[in-house]
């Protein structure tokens, strides 16, 4: 009987969306703040979904020598990250105000000389579609109503 009750409280954490504090991915394919979570300056809040393999989709805002920056179209709510880095591990084939589904595995960089930053890696071949080429999402001005001290 102990064991059927400690599956019964494990299944409604899982189904609360949270296991000791920390809250699991909604799906598969998550919204790009959804796959950021809450964000901290010491990396204490990681990704909801770090570990996991996901499949999200952005304009493509900036382009490194390994990856990109994607973020999803519109004004973001207020508190949420709608961008995030795509690291491809090497010169990735996307254009800046190309409209990408990429689908790869999550993690959260831990907090060295920055704030802690949650990217996906992909396979720069099989992870990025191309869905077409569009326009950049607006800036948004960021100012101390829009951080966080933790």
């Amino acid at each position: 009987m102990k064991r059927l009750s400690s599956c019964l409280v494990l299944l409604a954490l899982l189904s609360s969306g949270s296991v000791a504090g920390f809250a699991l991915c909604p799906s598969s394919t998550p919204t790009i703040d959804q796959i950021q979570g809450v964000k901290s300056t010491t990396a204490e809040v990681v990704s909801p979904c770090a570990g996991q393999t996901v499949t999200t989709s952005g304009i493509v805002t900036a382009i490194t020598g390994t990856g990109f920056f994607i973020e999803e179209p519109g004004t973001p709510p207020a508190g949420l990250t709608t961008g995030i880095y795509i690291n491809t591990g090497s010169t990735p084939s996307v254009a800046i105000k190309d409209n990408v589904t990429v689908t790869g595995t999550v993690s959260t960089v831990p907090a060295q000389s920055h704030i802690p930053a949650t990217e996906i890696a992909v396979d720069p071949v099989s992870g990025i579609t191309v869905n077409s080429t569009g326009t950049l999402p607006a800036p948004v001005t960021i100012d101390a109503s829009k951080l966080s001290a933790t």
